[in-house]
């Protein structure tokens, strides 16, 4: 990881000093994001989540309307998941009827975005993969405190050992940018997790302590990032 993250920084700075050919930059822009089931698996209990991300940002131009781009980012993201009281027959939990209970998982990555950019005047269509490595992630619960004591006390008022995380994530991205030739661009993208982020060795000692419990804590066995992107960038030096 820490090699991988060193030869983005170098190839992101070294662009910055050949002219024409390699540009580099800035970028930051704001994430909204979610964990969602695997595709073509139905849930209604997923919510998004609002996050930052920013870093630089290195490119190649191979022709005149093709260049390859490396970014180096920290990203926020995450998602959230409502409607806990859901048992699979409509009958409230432990007794209590969690009406407003939610709960977050917000997770922070490093990803480096490895693009292919086809453009023209002005504009770009960008296709990639991203390789994404965990530095950190934390859990919130919202509700009523009589909604949060009843759910935390199933789980001995610590979720956190109850939800665990990989460390790596790879995404597909495609996206869309514009650039005037001061260097000013704006981009949206979307990314696709390919993999499953949640720790199965925990998820499944939970599923075997807490048999009952288990819908309210996990609502799929897969976990798979989900993010769009507002970015806006300055490249060094212009665009041309």
């Amino acid at each position: 990881m820490k090699k991988l993250i060193l030869l983005s920084l170098l190839v992101v700075l070294g662009s910055t000093a050949y002219g024409q050919r390699y540009k580099g930059g800035v970028r930051a822009g704001l994430n909204v994001s979610a964990l969602t089931a695997p595709l073509g698996t139905e849930t209604d209990q997923i919510g998004v989540l609002l996050g930052f991300h920013g870093g630089l940002y290195g490119r190649m131009s191979v022709t005149n309307s093709f260049r390859v781009q490396i970014e180096l980012l920290y990203s926020q993201r995450g998602g959230e998941f409502t409607n806990l009281n859901n048992d699979g027959d409509g009958q409230n939990m432990w007794g209590v009827n969690f009406t407003t209970l939610t709960y977050e998982d917000k997770l922070n990555y490093i990803d480096i975005p490895i693009l292919a950019s086809f453009h023209g005047r002005g504009s770009s269509f960008l296709l990639g993969l991203q390789p994404s490595f965990l530095v950190g992630h934390s859990q919130t619960l919202g509700g009523t405190d009589a909604e949060t004591s009843a759910f935390l006390g199933q789980f001995n008022n610590d979720l956190k050992q109850y939800r665990s995380y990989t460390n790596f994530d790879l995404a597909g991205i495609i996206g869309f940018e514009l650039e005037l030739d001061m260097g000013l661009n704006f981009g949206l993208r979307f990314s696709y997790g390919f993999l499953n982020v949640i720790d199965q060795d925990v998820r499944d000692q939970v599923e075997a302590d807490y048999p009952q419990e288990m819908d309210a804590l996990y609502r799929f066995k897969d976990f798979h990032n989900v993010t769009g992107q507002f970015t806006v960038g300055y490249t060094i030096g212009g665009a041309k």
